[in-house]
């Protein structure tokens, strides 16, 4: 079943940006399985959210070597991380 993940972590926004950037970049060459993705800046840090094909593909992202490697290396803090069951998606012409 398709999800949608939502992961907020606090901090500076040039640092956790970085990092996103370094995760992203991961997951964009070795993650099939992830779907749209967005980054916000909120006042407290960054607010990431994204589909997945299903919370199983997340956890093993989540709980590989090479990922949990790049996490200790960008020394982020822990992030509050939710999942909801996807009833439909909707893709628009709009900005993004």
């Amino acid at each position: 079943m398709t999800v949608f993940i939502t992961v907020k972590v606090p901090g500076d926004h040039t640092r956790l940006c970085a990092a996103y950037d370094r995760i992203a970049d991961y997951e964009e060459a070795n993650v099939p399985e992830l779907g749209c993705h967005v980054c916000a800046l909120t006042a407290e840090g960054i607010f990431v959210s994204g589909t997945w094909e299903s919370k199983e593909s997340f956890d093993r992202l989540f709980a590989s070597r090479a990922f949990q490697d790049i996490l200790a290396q960008c020394a982020l803090p822990q992030p509050e991380i939710a999942v909801f069951p996807v009833y439909r998606t909707r893709h628009g012409a709009g900005p993004g």
